[in-house]
């Protein structure tokens, strides 16, 4: 090979440079398909947080509701519930519905109904104590359990009074 050494030195140089210019334009290029694919992701994962962080949020209204309607509903049991205690039988119980509080407000409304059945046959047993009917009772088979017994124990005692008073006379 015959080449002077300042043509073999432009030669080399040129072919270098272009071998560097090559390398810069293939390390831009990679540079920009790398930010773009990192800004794609960040994008990606900004969407996703949105969307997860808008999911909660509709989640936590509904459970908001829900849990509003629950405690709105369980205050209306407890409010039956200490209005029945004090007497009060004359309360309006809204027992519609399947799930467990409205079987809780069926259950009270079926108390309600055998206090008022109860206080209904007290009432019929002084009615007709009061127009002479002296041995009239109450029909226990009316009743079940505590209110069976009670209802037995209301007639004992008439049947005692009763009895004292054939005795005094």
């Amino acid at each position: 090979i015959d080449l002077k050494p300042d043509v073999y030195f432009s030669t080399t140089t040129g072919q270098i440079d272009e071998q560097f210019a090559t390398y810069d334009f293939l390390q831009k290029s990679f540079d920009e398909l790398l930010e773009a694919r990192i800004a794609s992701r960040q994008r990606t994962r900004l969407t996703l947080v949105g969307m997860v962080g808008l999911v909660m949020l509709v989640i936590g209204g509904l459970m908001w509701v829900a849990m509003r309607d629950v405690l709105r509903r369980l205050n209306h049991a407890v409010d039956i519930a200490s209005r029945v205690a004090e007497g009060n039988l004359r309360v309006d119980i809204d027992d519609a519905g399947k799930d467990e509080i409205a079987q809780v407000l069926q259950a009270f409304a079926k108390v309600k109904t055998t206090l008022n059945a109860f206080e209904a046959a007290q009432n019929e047993m002084s009615r007709q104590h009061k127009s002479g009917v002296i041995d009239f009772q109450i029909d226990t088979e009316r009743f079940a359990g505590a209110y069976a017994e009670m209802a037995r124990g209301v007639n004992d005692l008439v049947g005692a009074h009763i009895a004292i008073n054939v005795r005094v006379v």
